[in-house]
């Protein structure tokens, strides 16, 4: 096993320990590029698990509001590892301000440089499903 899969496994077993102790985000949801699901959220801070669908854009259908400068941090690991993901918040005026994925997984942090409120959203710019799991802190 090459030392990048060694990590990357690492990273999938951390994280989803870090999934089973967090409240969900989405729920079971489907979309398309024309259309944008907004399943069941308890909480913008929380856990997700989900599977999207090539080209599907999901967004959580709870907004949370962010002072200029402050960061949301994001948590995830997807398959298959090729996939194309992007993972971000969409402001108030719809614009989604995103940053992708690499080798199944996503630790970032995201700063916001305007006061307003945001939503966390996934899109799959992939041909294929894939399946996600992660947690948002912000």
């Amino acid at each position: 096993m090459n030392f990048k899969k060694i990590i990357a496994s690492a990273l999938t077993i951390a994280l989803s320990i870090c999934v089973l102790f967090s409240s969900n985000v989405f729920a079971a949801g489907t979309a398309d590029r024309s259309t944008v699901a907004s399943p069941m959220v308890s909480d913008a801070t929380g856990r997700f698990d989900i599977d999207l669908e090539p080209g599907q854009f999901l967004k959580a259908n709870q907004t949370f509001f962010l002072e200029a400068w402050e960061t949301i941090e994001i948590r995830a690991i997807y398959t298959p590892v090729s996939a194309d993901i992007s993972f971000g918040v969409i402001s108030s005026d719809d614009i989604f301000f995103s940053l992708p994925g690499e080798n199944g997984a996503f630790i970032k942090a995201l700063t916001v440089d305007e006061r307003d409120e945001y939503t966390f959203a996934i899109r799959n710019n992939s041909s294929v499903t894939v399946s996600v799991s992660g947690v948002i802190n912000y």
